[in-house]
């Protein structure tokens, strides 16, 4: 049997979230802050625009005021006023 497919089946399962194991995207937005989980790396980053590299896209963040605020291993904390939030082919 193949990974991908027994993760998928453990997360079945379990009821796990699917992006814990299967490195799926997942996005959060509050009203001050937005959570990128699993991401690949920061391309791009000015206080007006952020870009996260994703396994096959961007993300791309754009507002005024942006801070990263923590960056982990798989997740990213932007601060700031957020105006809109897209995602892009690289």
């Amino acid at each position: 049997m193949k990974k991908g497919r027994l993760r998928k089946q453990i997360v079945e399962k379990l009821g796990l979230p699917s992006e814990s194991l299967l490195n799926s995207l997942r996005i959060v937005v509050l009203s001050d802050c937005c959570y990128v989980e699993n991401h690949k790396g920061i391309l791009k980053y000015t206080k007006n625009e952020i870009k996260i590299k994703l396994s096959d896209r961007a993300c791309h963040i754009c507002g005024s005021d942006l801070c990263i605020v923590h960056i982990h291993l798989k997740d990213i904390k932007i601060g700031g006023q957020i105006n809109f939030i897209s995602l892009e082919e690289v």
